[in-house]
């Protein structure tokens, strides 16, 4: 009923807990396809050391960038129902089966996402992400993505007018959303039911390559007309400025901080039990595939 896919690049670390974060899910009728994207070290070993008949790897013999890699994933969906899972996160195990609730709540919906913890270098809570504040169903104008494409579940239909763009090494989540969002309704779920690690790494040059993609994004928008394209433009150029100045003065990492939404004590509670439910499963792996992967 559900693909989930996994691009992965050098992630023989990350994998076993994002993998064992499926297995942990309350709803069990899914499938998952690991792009192995030219990794160094193939990953094959660590998907074949969990013997979980729903999990296999599909293998890029070169690295050819994430947009490659998602497209790759889709080739491979038959089912109605798709699911992103990435590969340095991990789902919380409700996160199908209340994402899945939520499309049949909203049947003119298409696309469903939810909120996502954001963890530090020592994979505690920084913040809360993707937390809905005014989202329409659909994007107009010149909305900005308002939604986690990290956590995205979709019916496969989407797939019929939006694709991933293989020439988007990075940001090409961004590129796919915004069409998306543009051509199908979607919800955005208040609750937190995803772990994105990413604070760590948001350096200022990964931050410049994603602008300069949703520049590019903003600037062929065929949905949306010229003063919209341009707006959004400006506030990608904005931003960017912004964030160059505060790493002038040495402010970078406070603007970044104040970008998420603070974790209460019970947002923190959940997860850690989400964590110590996902650890079980990972334990439960056989662990010869996972040595000779790490």
């Amino acid at each position: 009923m559900l693909t989930v896919i996994i691009p992965a690049y050098n992630a023989n670390e990350d994998l076993p807990r994002a993998l064992a974060s499926l297995q942990a899910q309350t709803f069990e009728d899914w499938n998952c396809v690991v792009v192995d994207d030219g990794s160094k070290v193939p990953l094959a070993p660590i998907v074949e050391g969990f013997a979980d008949p729903r999990m296999r790897v599909v293998r890029h013999r070169v690295n050819r960038g994430r947009g490659a890699a998602r497209q790759t994933g889709l080739d491979h969906v038959s089912t109605p129902f798709v699911a992103w899972q990435d590969a340095d996160d991990w789902s919380y195990p409700s996160r199908f089966e209340r994402e899945l609730q939520a499309l049949r709540d909203e049947p003119e919906a298409d696309l469903v996402s939810s909120a996502a913890v954001m963890t530090r270098l020592d994979e505690r809570p920084a913040g809360i992400t993707g937390t809905p504040r005014s989202v329409p169903s659909r994007l107009h104008s010149s909305d900005t993505c308002p939604v986690v494409h990290a956590s995205l579940l979709f019916r496969s239909h989407v797939l019929d007018r939006v694709s991933y763009n293989p020439k988007f090494r990075f940001s090409e989540d961004h590129d796919f959303m915004m069409r998306a969002l543009r051509e199908y309704a979607f919800v955005s779920l208040p609750d937190v039911l995803y772990v994105y690690r990413e604070e760590g790494s948001r350096s200022f040059a990964k931050y410049a390559r994603s602008t300069l993609t949703r520049v590019e994004v903003a600037a062929t928008l065929s949905q949306a007309g010229l003063v919209d394209r341009l707006t959004l433009i400006g506030g990608h150029v904005a931003k960017l400025g912004l964030h160059a100045a505060c790493g002038a003065i040495g402010r970078r990492g406070q603007l970044i901080a104040h970008s998420f939404d603070p974790a209460s004590p019970g947002v923190v509670a959940e997860y850690d039990d989400c964590r110590e439910a996902v650890d079980r499963w990972l334990q439960r792996a056989p662990s010869e595939g996972l040595r000779r992967a790490g």
